[in-house]
């Protein structure tokens, strides 16, 4: 199997897996089959982002399926607004890979798999508000990823026949509220007055995680693995979104109260008391003080003191740092390098690229990161986009192509801003010089910067249309599978290619 002969388009939203399965159907074969024939793991593979996943396998799936790299790039790193940019470590890891959700109304409407049914805080459909089904009303057992057909279950139950359980308003609040924190542009949802609306949904994920630790679920306490588990049913974890959101509609009163209604459970005191802990060693940060505060309010008002007496030094040495201009906190780091999310900020920070200083005041770890060593990082080792486009000589479109299909290195965030590694940059000219060669007399030769307009062109199609992308034409000469010639110029000016060669490893007309 080296090319499928139904080739579908990826619709909007839509779940790897789903296109996965769909694909498959529509070649009269199973997914599971198709899951092998790619290396991917069958039970483990209901999302993959690019950076954990072999860029071999990547271009294998590309030629199969005849998606463009950065198609599939979309369909696997990217939710909302938002895209997964540290992979299955970053705080978007609340998807629950192994698990089949399903809004019956959507299915009916367009039967495929939604890809933010997957993301454990979302149990209600954000259009029809009804629940999110992940057990077959048949055979009453769990819609597997292992199913022989993609519209049914392996008991042969449609899809499109599952019952639909519309809920109230309030019952579905938290999915809302989530879903429109995903995408940044949604009003149509009822705001809610909670210290929730001010975090950003990766500091939103940050308090999920660490409050569900407090709640039981079906009795047992709750924790990560079995939140994101896809044993657990998505009923229960409805029931605990609605005891999470319960505790900040009402700020901060009914927080109060869950609080000292723990700590008054004499048989639970210790067990609690730990899980508390836990909060407060990962709310850390000043963003949740607002949680934190209220927990040592209820919990820690003694050994509050008793670190406050102990901490003066740490607190008047915090207060002089703070007045210095030249110490800005990690929110501040985030704005002057575009945004960037707080883990790619500790990322640079443990590689040395930024100077910071931290201090442990009681629980709470305060980091402050020196002005000077941002903008020398800035300078020194990231370049911008523009800059990365003179040194190339290249379009921002082939530029950015080039950074999707791993050809040269760098870092960028959701709102679309890139810092390249100059070195990558180089690095990558210096490869493409030594594949060149001087061209001879009887050579039709076209730049390279524009072999994929000529390669449009010569189809008579669309950029959309046409499935060879800039970077594939790039990674062919890197293979030797296209030969590359050079003359006068700078950057990707000085190459160019045969245009007769181009034509036939292409089958251009």
């Amino acid at each position: 199997m080296s090319k499928l002969l139904i080739r579908i388009p990826v619709k909007y939203n839509e779940s790897f897996h789903s296109y996965i399965g769909r694909i498959a159907e529509a070649n009269y074969i199973s997914a599971k089959k198709l899951y092998i024939f790619l290396g991917l793991t069958y039970e483990r593979t209901s999302y993959i982002t690019y950076h954990l996943v072999n860029k071999e396998d990547v271009f294998k799936l590309s030629n199969l399926t005849g998606l463009p790299l950065a198609e599939i790039i979309k369909i696997c790193n990217r939710f909302g607004d938002y895209t997964l940019e540290d992979g299955l470590n970053h705080p978007l890891s609340v998807i629950q890979r192994n698990k089949v959700k399903v809004c019956p109304a959507c299915f009916r409407d367009d039967p495929f798999l939604r890809k933010y049914w997957n993301l454990a805080p979302i149990t209600v459909c954000p259009v029809h508000h009804c629940l999110l089904v992940d057990k077959c009303s048949s055979c009453m057992n769990n819609i597997s990823m292992n199913r022989m057909e993609f519209k049914q279950c392996n008991c042969g139950f449609e899809f499109m026949n599952l019952p639909e359980l519309v809920i109230s308003e309030d019952e579905s609040l938290f999915s809302n509220f989530f879903y429109s924190k995903l995408h940044k542009n949604i009003v149509k949802y009822k705001r809610i007055e909670t210290p929730l609306s001010n975090l950003n949904i990766y500091e939103l994920i940050e308090v999920i995680l660490c409050i569900i630790n407090i709640f039981d679920l079906d009795r047992i306490p709750c924790d990560r693995k079995k939140y994101l588990s896809s044993k657990t049913q998505n009923t229960s974890i409805h029931k605990l979104m609605n005891n999470f959101m319960n505790l900040f509609k009402n700020w901060p009163e009914d927080f109060r109260n869950y609080m000292r209604s723990i700590n008054t459970e004499k048989e639970r005191k210790f067990p609690k008391e730990n899980r508390i802990n836990s909060i407060l060693k990962s709310l850390n940060t000043p963003t949740y003080d607002f949680i934190t505060n209220e927990i040592f309010d209820i919990y820690r008002k003694p050994l509050i003191k008793r670190n406050r007496s102990q901490s003066n030094n740490s607190e008047n040495y915090l207060l002089k740092m703070r007045s210095d201009p030249e110490w800005i906190s990690v929110r501040e780091t985030r704005k002057m390098l575009g945004g960037i999310s707080v883990r790619t900020v500790y990322r640079l920070i443990s590689r040395n690229k930024l100077d910071c200083t931290t201090e442990h005041i009681g629980k709470r770890k305060f980091t402050l990161i020196k002005r000077s060593s941002i903008e020398s990082f800035i300078r020194s080792d990231f370049i911008s986009m523009e800059d990365t486009m003179q040194l190339l000589n290249l379009s921002y479109s082939n530029s950015v192509m080039l950074f999707n299909h791993g050809l040269i290195e760098g870092e960028h965030n959701y709102n679309e801003i890139y810092y390249i590694t100059k070195k990558s940059v180089t690095s990558f000219l210096s490869e493409l010089e030594s594949k060149a060669k001087l061209p001879k007399n009887n050579e039709v030769l076209i730049p390279l910067r524009k072999s994929l307009i000529f390669s449009v062109n010569s189809r008579n199609l669309t950029n959309i249309e046409f499935q060879i992308t800039f970077a594939d034409i790039v990674k062919q000469v890197l293979v030797n599978r296209l030969t590359l010639y050079y003359t006068e110029g700078r950057g990707m000016e000085k190459f160019y290619l045969d245009k007769i060669e181009l034509k036939k490893e292409f089958k251009l007309h």
